[in-house]
């Protein structure tokens, strides 16, 4: 899936790798441990590679959900596999982040076309239909407001690839599930797919 992420190489000897791939195959571990073995191996993999590549930050573009700009940006996981951050790429800034946890729900085009922003549709060329998604993050339980009251608590980027988004999705649902520890009431959605809750 997604493997191609443009992130520095993995040195065989940084503890920090050593440390990070230990506190998430933990996560993997717990999760999968219900799976078959050869969904728990390409779920840990997957997850392992996906960790590996986020903490030191991979590549996408940002389009704002107000204006449709779009930033280069990089998004990164902490290496306590806690917090998501959205950077622009030239100069740091922080564009979006969240706890882990706090990711409510992702979603893509294929959910319909009213799920993300007009502003964002707007700005996405052809061939990165497949590989766009919104991210809704918060504490707020109310699903239904609108795209525009939603715009403060969601960002939307562009991935590389459909399969470099399916794996941020994957590997997110997978971080959402670990990270949930007080069940939340469902939300009626209007779009027709929760790409994070499980």
């Amino acid at each position: 899936m997604l493997a191609m992420f443009r992130c520095q190489p993995v040195r065989p000897h940084d503890d920090t790798v050593e440390e990070v791939t230990c506190t998430h195959a933990s996560i993997a571990t717990q999760v999968t441990s219900t799976l078959h073995c050869p969904e728990k191996a390409r779920l840990q993999s997957m997850v392992d590679s996906f960790v590996k590549k986020a903490v030191r930050g991979c590549p996408c573009a940002h389009i704002d959900n107000q204006t449709g700009d779009r930033t280069e940006a990089l998004y990164r996981i902490d290496r306590s596999l806690r917090r998501f951050t959205l950077v622009a790429k030239d100069d740091g800034r922080v564009i979006a982040e969240s706890p882990i946890e706090g990711i409510q729900d992702i979603y893509v085009l294929d959910d319909g076309e009213d799920c993300l922003p007009p502003e964002v549709r707007h700005q996405v060329k052809p061939h990165e239909r497949k590989s766009v998604l919104m991210v809704v993050h918060g504490q707020s339980q109310n699903r239904r407001r609108s795209l525009a009251k939603q715009s403060a608590s969601c960002f939307c980027i562009v991935e590389e690839s459909r399969e470099r988004r399916d794996v941020f999705l994957e590997t997110m649902k997978v971080f959402s599930i670990y990270a949930q520890h007080s069940p939340v009431s469902p939300a009626v959605s209007p779009c027709r797919q929760n790409h994070v809750s499980p």
